[in-house]
């Protein structure tokens, strides 16, 4: 009678031990599927949002007109870059990506847009820039001829610039005399990558005439900060 009630507790605690074991499965598989799909809405979400981009630029490009730079701003905003470990590396990637998603009279129009595009917010073409590294700082010099008036904005992905930039010129006559002067002043917006091993949280800004100083405190831990940010 001892022995049957043994195995009848014996196995009633095997029953309880293989139903809590079937709760945690249940509860970690269910926990990591809930992450799964948290992971993939932003990615969706940008998915969505880009196809409704080309849907719409298709429609601005049949009349034969550029897409404004404005479009290729509103795709690559800031939420955009929040949501990437390297925003610039897949900018490319989608270029490549959307080129032939666009009928063949339209893709030529479509890459010099955003050729034109990429040029103006990513090129540094008129900067001069440079890079310096000490024991406790990373510098980001930026030289900018003409330059009359900027705005600097700096979040974890990346540096954002908008600047006025003088242009002068002038002519002269056989004896050496000013004959002509024009002045104009352009409008410019740039993007650019945080240095490496800066910590773009803490930083400073220096002006100096046609030149801009960013100087970033060094990131005692640039891999941790990078693996915890949101990517899609």
């Amino acid at each position: 009678m001892k022995a049957a009630v043994g195995r009848s507790g014996i196995v009633s605690t095997l029953l309880l031990l293989a139903a809590t074991c079937l709760g945690q499965a249940y509860y970690v598989h269910a926990e990591a599927e809930n992450k799964a799909k948290q992971g993939a809405a932003p990615a969706d979400d940008f998915r969505k949002e880009q196809d409704k981009w080309i849907s719409e630029v298709r429609k601005h490009m049949f009349g034969g007109t550029p897409i404004p730079f404005r479009r290729f701003d509103d795709l690559f905003n800031d939420d955009f870059f929040g949501r990437r470990f390297d925003p610039f590396a897949e900018i490319e990637n989608l270029h490549r990506q959307m080129s032939p998603l666009f009928p063949k009279d339209q893709r030529l129009l479509f890459e010099h847009s955003w050729d034109d595009w990429f040029q103006d917010r990513m090129g540094v073409t008129g900067i001069e820039s440079e890079t310096k590294t000490t024991d406790k700082e990373v510098i980001l010099i930026l030289k900018i001829p003409g330059l009359s008036g900027e705005s600097v904005n700096i979040n974890d992905d990346r540096i954002r610039i908008a600047y006025d930039a003088k242009t002068v010129q002038t002519r002269t006559d056989a004896k050496g005399r000013e004959v002509f002067k024009s002045e104009s002043v352009r409008h410019f917006e740039k993007v650019m990558p945080i240095p490496e091993g800066a910590n773009p949280q803490k930083n400073r800004i220096v002006h100096e005439g046609d030149t801009i100083k960013i100087i970033f405190e060094k990131d005692a831990a640039p891999q941790k900060r990078k693996a915890e940010g949101p990517h899609a």
